[in-house]
């Protein structure tokens, strides 16, 4: 009879961790899930089609991978046709191209004048400049509600809001 009641005993033990197991693994799939969502982080694109832009976007990148390390940050310089193309079928998040551009998508713009600046390699070894320090008219597209959460950052910072 004890030989019965230690082998229930035993079954139960079983049972029960099988039970506790099977939950635990649940719990652990879906806390995996979600590390791998948050680990998917979408690149910020920015395209522009003048040089005198991209000191400035080097700058600001620079500042905003500091505060945001686990983004990946991309800039594309090329014709302005190609730029407001990129843009439309949605691989850039943000445009910056002459004032007279015109862009067939929905987009927010904004008009700016650029300054020209420098921007520099965190050691200092190179420096990016333009000969030409004249302020420039351009525009800057963005499409509203934009997948990337740091598109608006980056055009804030951007256009001096």
């Amino acid at each position: 009879m004890e030989d019965f009641v230690l082998l229930g005993g035993f079954a139960a033990i079983i049972i029960l961790g099988y039970f506790v197991m099977a939950r635990v693994d649940l719990f652990l799939e879906k806390v995996r899930r979600q590390n791998a969502e948050q680990g998917r982080i979408h690149p910020l694109n920015i395209a522009t089609s003048s040089f005198n832009a991209i000191p400035s976007v080097i700058n600001i990148l620079n500042d905003m991978e500091a505060r945001y390390p686990d983004v990946q940050y991309n800039l594309c310089f090329g014709p302005e046709q190609e730029v407001i193309r990129v843009f439309e079928v949605g691989d850039a998040d943000v445009a910056i191209v002459s004032a007279q551009a015109e862009s067939r998508g929905a987009a927010q713009q904004k008009d700016i004048i650029i300054d020209p600046q420098p921007a520099f390699m965190e050691n200092g070894s190179l420096t990016i400049k333009a000969f030409d320090q004249a302020p420039q008219d351009k525009k800057v597209l963005w499409k509203d509600g934009n997948a990337h959460v740091l598109t608006a950052e980056f055009v804030r910072q951007f256009c001096g809001y």
